[in-house]
C-alpha cells in the first residue's frame, strides 16, 4: 500500500523511464522503430518513404545509412532474426527485402490493389507474415529444404554455405569444402539441386544448382577418398538456370534465355544446342539423365532428349499449368519420380506410368530404396509407392515437422529437418513388406 503522502515514483523505486537517445533525422513522421535482435542497430521507417539505420553505443548515436526505393510511406521494418536482412513494407504496395552488408536493395514483391501496414517475424521458424488493406500473408524468404543426393553410403548436402557429407556406417558428418558466393548474396545459403556425376568412375564430381538474385551453378571435384579430402576442382557459372552432368567431363546448361548449351566441366568450348520439338517456345528447367541425354521440362510436357542425335526420345505430360518441382531418378537409371506441388507421377526409364499418387499438403521431398520402392515426405506424413501399375502406396507415420528424406533402408528413414540436421526416424514397416510380398 502507498503511504499517504508519498510520492508514486517511490512505489517502483525512482524514475520508470530515462531518455537514452534522440534519433532525428526523418523529414517526415516516423511510423515504425525496431530493434536488431543482436547488435545495437536501430531501423526507424517513415512517411519520408525512406528506412534509416541508426547506431547505439553508449550514451552515443549516430546515422549508419538511409535505405531509398520506397514511393510511398513506410509502414513497417523487421529485422531477420538469424540473417543480415532487412524487411520492409510501404503504402506503395511493395515490401521489399535488404541486404545488410551491402545496404542495397536485393527482393521486392508487390500487390496490386492493397497497401501493406505491418510485418512480423516466427520467433523459431523461418515464416514472416505481412498484413495489407485486405488481409494478409504468411511466407518464407528462403528455400528450408536441403538438397542432397546420395552415392552409396553417402549422402552429399549443403548447410550454412558449407558442403558436408554424411557416412550412414558412421553416422558423421565431415566438412568437404566451404561454399563460395562471392560474399555478395546474403540469401544464398541452400542450392535447390545438389547433383553427382554418374559417369565419372574415378572422382566425386558434383555440381550445386542456385537461384535467387544471381543464379549459378558451382562445380567441385573430390578425390575418392573422402578421408584425405582434396578438391581437384571448383568452377563457378553464373547467369544459369540450371546445370547437369551429361557424361565424365561434359555438362548441359540452361541459360538466362532459357536456351539449352553444353560445355566442358571448366566452362570452356560452349556449344548451344538446338532443340527440336513441334510446339515448343521455350525450357522451362533441365534435370539428370542417362549418358548423353537430359530431361527437359517445357510447359506442360517432360521429354527425355538425346543430344547426339537431337531428337525426343521418350515423352509424357502433364496436366496443363503442372510445375515440376523435382525429379528423382534410381542410381542405374531405370525409373524416374516427378514431383510437382501434390503429386508424384512414378516412370519407367522409357516414361511409361507405373504409379501415380495426388497429397492434400505439399510434397517435399523423397527417394528410392532397394526395391525401387519411392519412400517420400510430405508436410504431415512419411509415405511410400510402389512402382507396379496397381498404384500401390502406404503411409508409415505422420510427422510433426516437415522432413526431407534422403535414404531409406530397412525401418529406418534417414531425413534432414529445417535446421539442416540428419534425423534418423524408425518406422513399423509391417504394411509395407506386407504390400511389397502381393506385388511379387
Amino acid at each position: 500500500m502507498q503511504k499517504a503522502g508519498s510520492r508514486p515514483n517511490e512505489i517502483f523505486g525512482g524514475t520508470e523511464v530515462e531518455v537514452k537517445h534522440i534519433l532525428e533525422g526523418h523529414e517526415r513522421g516516423v511510423n515504425w522503430v525496431t530493434f536488431h535482435p543482436t547488435m545495437r542497430i536501430v531501423a526507424s521507417a517513415a512517411d519520408d518513404k525512406t528506412v534509416k539505420l541508426w547506431r547505439l553505443s553508449g550514451n552515443k548515436h549516430w546515422e549508419m545509412d538511409t535505405l531509398k526505393g520506397h514511393a510511398n510511406n513506410v509502414s513497417c521494418v523487421l529485422f531477420h532474426p538469424r540473417l543480415e536482412v532487412l524487411l520492409t513494407n510501404s503504402e506503395d504496395k511493395t515490401m521489399r527485402l535488404w541486404d545488410m552488408n551491402r545496404r542495397v536493395q536485393i527482393q521486392s514483391t508487390r500487390r496490386d490493389t492493397d497497401r501493406y501496414w505491418i510485418l512480423a517475424a516466427h520467433p523459431s521458424l523461418n515464416y514472416f507474415a505481412s498484413g495489407y488493406d485486405n488481409g494478409m500473408s504468411v511466407f518464407k524468404i528462403e528455400r528450408e529444404r536441403h538438397a542432397s543426393q546420395r552415392i552409396g553410403s553417402t549422402i552429399f548436402f549443403v548447410k550454412n554455405k558449407n558442403l558436408y557429407y554424411f557416412d550412414l556406417s558412421t553416422k558423421e558428418r565431415n566438412l568437404l569444402a566451404a561454399v563460395s558466393t562471392s560474399g555478395k548474396q546474403v540469401l544464398l545459403n541452400q542450392p535447390k539441386s545438389v547433383y553427382f556425376n554418374y559417369f565419372n568412375p574415378f572422382k566425386y564430381d558434383l555440381i550445386l544448382n542456385f537461384d535467387g538474385e544471381n543464379p549459378c551453378f558451382i562445380i567441385y571435384e573430390f578425390a575418392k577418398d573422402l578421408k584425405n579430402v582434396v578438391c581437384t576442382l571448383e568452377k563457378r557459372g553464373d547467369n544459369t538456370l540450371g546445370a547437369v552432368f551429361i557424361s565424365k567431363d561434359k555438362l548441359c546448361v540452361l541459360d538466362m534465355n532459357k536456351e539449352v548449351a553444353i560445355c566442358n566441366l571448366d566452362g570452356s568450348n560452349i556449344k548451344k544446342v538446338q532443340v527440336n520439338k513441334k510446339g515448343l517456345s521455350k525450357v522451362d528447367m533441365i534435370y539428370p539423365a542417362p549418358l548423353g541425354k537430359v530431361l527437359i521440362h517445357a510447359h506442360d510436357t517432360v521429354f527425355l532428349y538425346d543430344l547426339q542425335t537431337l531428337k525426343v526420345l521418350h515423352e509424357f505430360t502433364l496436366a496443363e499449368g503442372t510445375v515440376v518441382k523435382q525429379v528423382v531418378w534410381t542410381q542405374s537409371f531405370s525409373h524416374l519420380v516427378l514431383i510437382t506441388q501434390t503429386q508424384l507421377f512414378m516412370l519407367t526409364g522409357e516414361f511409361e506410368l507405373l504409379n501415380q499418387q495426388k497429397e492434400c499438403s505439399k510434397v517435399k521431398s523423397g527417394c528410392f530404396d532397394e526395391h525401387n520402392s519411392f519412400v517420400y515426405s510430405t508436410s504431415t506424413h512419411l509415405k511410400y509407392m510402389f512402382a507396379s501399375k496397381s498404384k500401390t502406396s502406404g503411409t508409415f507415420k505422420s510427422i510433426e515437422h516437415p522432413l526431407y528424406v534422403s535414404f531409406f533402408m530397412k525401418n529406418s528413414v534417414y531425413a534432414f529437418d529445417r535446421t539442416g540436421e540428419m534425423q534418423t526416424i524408425e518406422v513399423d514397416n509391417t504394411d509395407y513388406l506386407f504390400k511389397m510380398a502381393l506385388q511379387q
